[in-house]
This record gives C-alpha cells, sequence and structure tokens, in this order.
C-alpha cells in the first residue's frame, strides 16, 4: 500500500514542499479517527524548514486537541 507519508516524503525530497505539506495536510483533516504521529510530524517538519510560523502554530494547536499531549515546538535557530 502506498501511503501519504510515503508520497509527501518523494515530493519532499524532489523539491516540491508545498505539494507534500498539501498532501499530509488533506491526509491528517481526512482522517481524523487517525492517531498516527508521523504524518503530523512531517508536516510540522516542513513548515518548520519553510518558515512558515504561523501555520505551524495553527497544526501544534490541533495537535494538542487531537492527542491530548504537546505538540512540537518552534524553533528559531
Amino acid at each position: 500500500m502506498y501511503s501519504a507519508v510515503e508520497e509527501a516524503a518523494i515530493l519532499y525530497a524532489s523539491n516540491y514542499p508545498d505539494q507534500a505539506a498539501a498532501l499530509l495536510l488533506d491526509f491528517v483533516q481526512s482522517h481524523a479517527e487517525s492517531k498516527e504521529h508521523k504524518p503530523w510530524m512531517m508536516l510540522f517538519d516542513i513548515y518548520q524548514t519553510q518558515g512558515k510560523k504561523a501555520l505551524f502554530e495553527e497544526l501544534a494547536l490541533e495537535f494538542v486537541v487531537k492527542f491530548e499531549r504537546s505538540a512540537p515546538t518552534w524553533s528559531d535557530a
């Protein structure tokens, strides 16, 4: 089975981060029942590397509500 995570990784590695992020965001929104963290973590990483702090923080709020645990934090490094 070809997963959204694998496809997003290929897109990102092929220098298509926006498409990878869109795919992952669609996945996490359309699979609300899933407790899989990996798509979320990949999306956090893409937002961080692309400097999309507002989207990162919005995703972090959704993550906390869904998983009832702390979300990754933005790094200004």
